[in-house]
């Protein structure tokens, strides 16, 4: 998925050959994005409805849908959606039919959802950077806006909902950069404290690049991560996942169509199978039966000769096989330490996320770790999906928060591997 404030794709109140020529950088970046992403939203197009023929021409296998504000000239959102992406929600002839644009803020705020039982809600935000306020309840249009997008986000459990796009807020624990002073500035206003209260149980797709520049004359005054991306989706699930996130291009280019730089982040699939590169937990290096199993597999080959680094891959094969024995041995104790109870209630997440085929699984970490048998079939959380992430959530804050007690009282940190 990509986002980029492109700050105008279909004409400008401007007009002129410069402007052309703008227009034109515009679509080559958006083509370069469209080739390589199965979604991408723009902000700040401009235009009208009519206006997106022009993009369909130009990416027929993609699936495209726009908000425009009344007045043409300001905002605009356009969503460009990959065929070969929607098969996975089902015929994307049909879904290219009846999929629907909700306008929650026009030009501004909108979203599409792709049906499936785990449904997919794409939001694409433009919160707006100034506009005096129009309703009494609220300060300015900032905050109305921030208040209208959550009151639109669908339930967690029911839909994974993505928010992407420009909110012109920077973090509360964020800084704006001014590079002619080498200053950095918090923003400490009233949005950035109320978007932080909104954003609770969202995690930012986090890349740590500038997104936008200010420039005034000829000189780049404000630096900003204006542009970012949240996922309400399970952390352990986006953990799974993997996302990687950065940017395209250096927002200190001055030649470059946009003000901003387009915001990308890629998902993998999840894993089925043991990781490619297998690390021993913390936890089981300091279990107790881990010395043990070191040890007595040790003693049955410590005499052989061979050269230094045959002896070291055979050191590296004894200690991951003294692990499996060590977590077999443990699943029998049963979970004590809490990172033990991580261990085995993230496994148990994997196989209740898998359903019939994770069953297995999910007895295997049932009988280690006891809390997790009114998830078995017949138990009275058996379909409780949103009970066991929020498990796994709280065993990681409080895990974290023994690590950091374990630092402070000069213990090393473990850096425990799942």
């Amino acid at each position: 998925m990509a986002t980029w404030n492109c700050r105008t794709l279909f004409g400008s109140t401007q007009g002129g050959s410069s402007q052309r020529r703008l227009v034109r950088a515009t679509v080559r970046v958006i083509e370069k994005l469209v080739a390589s992403h199965d979604i991408v939203l723009l902000q700040e197009t401009h235009g009208c409805e009519e206006d997106l023929a022009s993009l369909r021409c130009r990416f027929l296998r993609h699936s495209i849908f726009g908000c425009f504000t009344v007045g043409q000239h300001g905002g605009g959102l356009v969503f460009i959606i990959c065929m070969k992406f929607m098969n996975a929600y089902g015929d994307p002839t049909l879904l290219k039919k009846v999929l629907r644009v909700n306008s929650v803020v026009p030009g501004r705020i909108a979203f599409v959802t792709l049906p499936v039982l785990t449904r997919l809600a794409i939001f694409n935000i433009h919160v707006d950077p100034g506009m005096p306020g129009y309703d009494p309840r609220y300060g300015n249009a900032k905050l109305r806006m921030i208040h209208q997008l959550f009151g639109a986000v669908p339930a967690k459990p029911l839909t994974h909902s993505i928010l992407a796009g420009d909110w012109n807020i920077v973090e509360a624990d964020d800084s704006r950069f001014h590079p002619l002073i080498n200053k950095f500035t918090p923003d400490s206003s009233i949005h950035s404290k109320i978007l932080e209260g909104k954003l609770v149980g969202y995690t930012e797709l986090h890349q740590p690049a500038f997104t936008r520049r200010q420039v005034e004359g000829g000189a780049i005054s404000v630096l900003s991560r204006i542009d970012r991306l949240y996922s309400n989706g399970f952390t352990c699930e986006l953990l799974d996942r993997r996302p990687q996130t950065s940017t395209v291009g250096l927002v200190t280019d001055l030649t470059s169509p946009s003000d901003h730089v387009p915001v990308l982040v890629c998902f993998s699939p999840r894993s089925v199978g043991p990781p490619e590169f297998p690390c021993i937990p913390g936890w089981v290096a300091k279990h107790p039966e881990f010395p043990g199993a070191v040890g007595s597999m040790w003693s049955c080959v410590k005499h052989r000769v061979v050269d230094p680094l045959a002896r070291l891959e055979m050191a590296k094969s004894i200690l991951h096989s003294a692990a499996v024995i060590t977590k077999r041995k443990a699943a029998a104790i049963g979970a004590n330490s809490t990172a033990e109870k991580l261990h085995w209630a993230l496994l148990g997440y994997r196989g209740f996320r898998q359903g019939l085929a994770g069953a297995k699984l999910l007895r295997r970490a049932a009988a280690a770790f006891i809390l997790l048998k009114d998830l078995l079939p017949g138990g009275r959380l058996e379909n409780d999906m949103e009970g066991i992430a929020k498990l796994v959530a709280d065993l990681s804050a409080w895990h974290f928060d023994e690590e950091i007690e374990a630092t402070q009282s000069g213990c090393g940190l473990t850096r425990p591997k799942i």
